[in-house]
């Protein structure tokens, strides 16, 4: 039998950088029940799984996640899928004008960082 004295991990980690935004929970559901009166949602799962919700993401190619220890909700696309032909600025442009279109403009959008592990 071989007995390891070095560092052992069982954890996972994960992370994400995104241009977008980050909402609290709260604020998000709170937002989308208004556009979406008649569906009961009790977390951010409930809107991305929905029509409405699935369709916004991929009418926009964004993306989101949702840190289940963090109480909050981010939404924006990676900084590793903006266009060979497109400046910065524009990449930017597009994912303001998306997240403004359902979330409205008092949004705090910018680059979006967060890492998480479970153990």
């Amino acid at each position: 039998m071989k007995i390891r004295t070095g560092f052992v991990s069982n954890s996972s980690t994960s992370s994400f950088l995104m241009y977008g935004l980050n909402m609290d929970e709260d604020v998000f559901l709170e937002k989308v029940r208004k556009q979406i009166p008649n569906r009961p949602m009790t977390d951010p799962y409930d809107y991305f799984d929905s029509e409405e919700g699935s369709k916004f993401l991929k009418d926009n190619n964004l993306e989101w996640e949702a840190p289940c220890d963090y109480y909050a909700v981010y939404i924006g696309k990676s900084w590793h899928s903006i266009k060979d032909d497109q400046t910065g600025a524009e990449f930017k442009a597009e994912i303001e004008e998306a997240l403004k279109s359902v979330f409205g403009d008092d949004l705090e959008i910018g680059t979006q960082e967060a890492a998480w592990g479970d153990g």
